[in-house]
């Protein structure tokens, strides 16, 4: 894999597109298969183009291999490879039975790492002692290069109390194993269905809008947002730095349930 552009790599992130098993249900007021095709074209004509996908969970709703299946034959289409991880929602062993992943993706500059922070049958997430141990050896071995660490559950809260408890689990200690590892420039999350960036010990953690619907930032109970479905655009430049943007559909092209209390 080259990048697409002098010395970027180019990421899109596209993450809970909670598609289900009837392409034609619905979730919270929004059609999902509908709302991620209509993302999927955004990035589709996206210039520079991107050099892959990352999907970062919560791929499916109802973890069926209907929408595994569908899923795989959009991202097929595409000009570019994806990568995708579970979420919560997921099946893990059938995404990865269906679905495109890897575990590393090694550039010129840079080293992205993919791990899983599910926890079956649990909401929110944890990285395991395997998983710790994975992260050292690789950032280790690669100590020149940039890292960029993704998976599911987001790291920091987002200033929603609702969703204090639904977040990584240890995430004093994933901070930790980055304090020890200044090259890990970027963490990518998703989860929690609204954009997210905030720099903090010299990382900056990103979390990308779902493809669906958005959930109100800085709500103390849940709540929907009227922010239109998109994805996160994420530069990765030779100098370890990192710029990033969000795209959106257009805002008339959907309307989600404002007075739902949950899914």
């Amino acid at each position: 894999m080259g990048t697409n552009r002098g010395d970027a790599l180019r990421i899109a992130q596209l993450t809970d597109l909670h598609l289900f098993a009837d392409a034609s249900a619905s979730l919270l007021g929004i059609q999902t298969e509908d709302s991620f095709h209509r993302v999927l074209d955004l990035v589709r004509h996206t210039f520079p183009r991107p050099d892959f996908l990352l999907l970062t969970g919560d791929l499916s709703q109802d973890g069926s291999s209907a929408s595994y299946e569908r899923l795989r034959q959009a991202l097929l289409t595409m000009p570019m490879p994806a990568f995708c991880l579970a979420g919560n929602h997921d099946c893990e062993a059938r995404l990865r039975r269906i679905l495109p992943t890897a575990c590393v993706l090694e550039e010129q500059h840079w080293l992205v790492l993919m791990v899983s922070s599910v926890v079956p049958e649990r909401v929110h997430g944890l990285l395991s002692e395997a998983t710790f141990a994975w992260l050292d050896a690789q950032i280790a071995a690669n100590a020149a290069k940039g890292v960029l660490i993704a998976f599911h559950h987001p790291v920091l809260p987002l200033g929603n109390q609702w969703m204090e408890s639904i977040l990584l689990h240890n995430s004093q200690r994933f901070m930790h194993l980055c304090d020890r590892h200044p090259q890990v420039k970027v963490v990518v999350n998703g989860h929690a269905h609204q954009e997210f960036d905030v720099l903090h010990g010299g990382v900056r953690y990103l979390v990308a809008p779902s493809t669906c619907v958005q959930f109100l930032p800085h709500a103390a109970q849940f709540q929907v947002d009227r922010q239109a479905p998109g994805f996160r655009l994420i530069d990765l430049w030779a100098d370890g730095t990192i710029t990033t943007t969000v795209h959106r559909v257009g805002a008339h092209l959907f309307q989600p349930d404002l007075v739902a209390g949950g899914y």
